[in-house]
């Protein structure tokens, strides 16, 4: 591949892509270190003697019983395995692999990634995968342990925050604010799918060279279909007679920045604290000022708070998943879109 791109060091070792080149990086690269403008494909460090090594370390809680069947396990025969850390992630996966990928999210619908806690399971996915599509932006920080003691000596990282011009909240600089690398939500711009897909079909390609013509016209059909959606939804959004709402929590600025609503304000004052009487009291006088209808909450969300909201003021509840499967309704990603998007305009 042509030269010239940036070279970002990685501290799981390996292969990293940026701009166009390949180099093996060094042991400098966490999650969360995704920048704008950098895409990232690490792999993890080769493993000597990966049985005598994983039965005497604890991933998560996992058993060492456990992490040695990781150093056994083999992927399907004709299959690339490919984890995804959401949902959302996993669809796109499946859309650009087809029947030549075997796709397992390590979260399910409605789970949260900024809570989660990974399971033995998860562990066994990575050892067997090739490739891994993650969000970056410090929403995973529970990956390092696993990426480290899966073993897997070939594992390519597909970031869907590479390249996203990324959104800071207003109290970024607060301390334990789970955002401080900018607010991770950025599959929830379609744009950021559409760009992802085109690099987990180079990704792809790069494990299983005979069906690069296959993930690259399916990308390329997914990203018609990407493109399309979002142009019908940003009409959708266009004729909302009221686009400002206010959220449970900071999950939608680019969201918003794609199909023009606006997230005036957030019932949480900062990522998972409790709101004090006075800041909803605050909220309901804003509201009430603004003319703000919606109050959005998601399915995983006690409701109570936005309910009692909404009634102070003459508002309605909207609830709103991040995640595909989050919701009945949202099965897949693009299905995800629709809802939200018509759910939020009515």
């Amino acid at each position: 591949m042509a030269g010239g791109g940036r070279v970002v060091h990685g501290r799981t070792g390996g292969i990293i892509l940026s701009g166009g080149s390949f180099r093996r990086g060094n042991r400098d690269c966490r999650d969360g270190a995704v920048r704008s403008g950098r895409a990232v494909f690490a792999e993890t460090e080769e493993v000597q003697g990966v049985r005598e090594a994983v039965v005497k370390h604890v991933v998560s809680g996992i058993p060492a019983v456990v992490c040695l069947l990781l150093a056994c396990a083999t992927p399907p025969a004709g299959k690339v395995v490919v984890v995804a850390t959401i949902p959302d992630l996993a669809d796109w996966a499946r859309n650009v692999g087809g029947d030549r990928v075997e796709v397992v999210s390590l979260l399910k619908g409605g789970e949260d990634p900024h809570q989660y806690e990974p399971k033995p399971a998860d562990a066994l996915a990575l050892a067997r995968a090739r490739v891994l599509v993650e969000v970056g932006l410090g929403l995973e920080e529970w990956l390092a342990g696993l990426i480290e003691n899966a073993g897997s000596p070939k594992l390519l990282r597909v970031a869907a925050a590479d390249g996203v011009e990324v959104v800071y909240d207003a109290h970024e600089d607060e301390e334990h604010h789970s955002h401080r690398h900018g607010n991770p939500h950025v599959w929830l711009d379609p744009a950021v799918a559409r760009a992802t897909v085109l690099r987990l079909a180079e990704a792809l390609a790069l494990v299983d060279t005979t069906g690069r013509s296959y993930y690259q016209l399916r990308a390329q059909d997914y990203v018609r279909q990407l493109d399309s959606a979002t142009v019908i939804l940003q009409e959708v959004a266009r004729q909302a007679a009221n686009r400002r709402f206010v959220a449970g929590h900071e999950s939608w600025p680019y969201f918003c920045r794609r199909f023009g609503f606006e997230t005036v304000a957030t019932i949480e004052p900062l990522p998972g604290q409790e709101p004090s009487a006075k800041h909803m009291a605050g909220l309901a006088r804003r509201m009430k000022a603004e003319g703000i209808g919606s109050v959005v909450v998601e399915p995983q969300s006690p409701r109570e708070v936005a309910e009692a909201l909404a009634r102070a003021t003459g508002a309605r509840v909207v609830v709103l998943s991040t995640t595909t499967g989050g919701i009945e309704a949202a099965g897949t990603y693009l299905e995800l879109l629709d809802y939200n998007v018509r759910a939020l305009a009515r």
